[in-house]
């Protein structure tokens, strides 16, 4: 996604319908079609991504997220709209991996605190 949205022609449309549909408009965009596009692919991609995830894990169950979203929350206030939350991404899902692999290993190694105690 990172690649198609700054380096693509359709990124680049994207961009200018959500931010400016008149100047996207003006230069010959058609402003609903795009949208509409861009609402089906983003609907495909949650579709595919719950897919994924309910047939890695089988069934949803209370707290299966472990506070993930509070991560992917810090990583949107982390880097708002650069091309450096690929980064700040990878960094955070490596520390929770890291700290899997340690418990794994017999390490001890403190669960993060959103963690231990699910909403």
């Amino acid at each position: 996604m990172q690649y198609g949205l700054f380096s693509t022609r359709w990124g680049l449309r994207s961009r200018a319908v959500g931010e400016h549909p008149s100047a996207a408009d003006t230069v010959g965009i058609n402003v609903y079609k795009m949208r509409y596009l861009n609402v089906i692919i983003g609907g495909a991609l949650a579709g595919l991504a719950a897919f994924l995830s309910l047939e890695a894990v089988g069934s949803f169950e209370r707290g299966m997220t472990n506070g993930r979203g509070f991560v992917a929350l810090a990583v949107m206030i982390f880097e708002t709209d650069t091309p450096g939350t690929l980064g700040a991404a990878l960094l955070f899902g490596f520390t929770i991996a890291l700290q899997t692999q340690l418990q794994f290993m017999g390490i001890p190694y403190p669960p993060p605190p959103l963690a231990c105690c699910p909403i």
